[in-house]
C-alpha cells in the first residue's frame, strides 16, 4: 500500500449527527493515489481476498454510485485506545443498543485518484458526493477554518486543525 501513496493524507475525526448521548464521533482516512488506479482497485481485491480467506465477514455496499467495501473488525483485534465501548455506529453515528459491542465496522471505496477509510456511511456520502461534484460543504468553506488557515497553515508541509468550540459543546 505504501506505494500508492502519491499526494496529500487527511485524517479526519467527524462529530457525531445527534445529541444522543450514545451518538459516535466518525473517522476518515482521505489518501491521494494520483494515476494509480488500476493499482488500488488491485490492492482492494487482494485485501478482499486475504480477508475471505481468514474466514472474516464483509459485505459490499454502494453508496454514492461507488462500491464500498465493509470490513467487520472484531474489538479483540482492535488496540483499546481506538475501539469505542457504545456499540457499532449505524449510517447516523448513533450506536446500537444490542448489549456490549463484539466489532467495528471499517468501510473501504476508490473514487478516482481518492481512497477512502472510515467508519461511517453518512461520511462516506458527503466525501464521495463532493469527491463527484456535489455540493457538500466541507472544512474549507468554514469561516473560523479559512481565518486559521491563512494566518497559520499557508505553505505548511502538514498541520492538524481541531474546532475546540464545536468538540466542547458535543461533550
Amino acid at each position: 500500500w505504501k506505494s500508492l501513496l502519491h499526494g496529500q493524507i487527511t485524517i479526519a475525526l467527524t462529530p457525531p449527527a445527534s445529541s444522543n448521548a450514545n451518538a459516535s464521533f466518525g473517522w476518515l482516512v482521505l489518501i491521494e493515489t494520483r494515476n494509480h488506479e488500476s493499482a488500488v482497485k488491485a490492492e482492494l481485491a487482494n485485501l478482499k481476498k486475504k480477508w475471505n480467506e481468514n474466514g472474516r465477514p464483509l459485505r459490499s455496499q454502494i453508496l454514492q454510485g461507488k462500491e464500498c467495501t465493509v470490513l467487520r473488525v472484531p474489538h479483540e483485534n482492535i488496540p483499546s485506545a481506538a475501539s469505542s465501548s457504545e456499540g457499532t455506529p449505524d449510517s447516523e453515528g448513533s450506536a446500537s443498543s444490542t448489549g456490549p459491542p463484539t466489532e467495528s465496522e471499517i468501510l473501504i471505496a476508490h473514487s478516482g485518484s481518492l481512497v477512502v477509510l472510515g467508519n461511517l456511511s453518512r461520511d462516506f456520502e458527503r466525501v464521495l458526493a463532493r469527491q463527484s461534484g456535489g455540493i457538500v460543504p466541507c472544512l474549507a468553506d468554514q469561516g473560523n477554518f479559512q481565518a486559521d488557515q491563512a494566518a497559520v497553515f499557508r505553505g505548511s508541509v502538514a498541520f492538524a486543525w481541531v474546532d475546540f468550540g464545536t468538540l466542547f459543546a458535543r461533550l
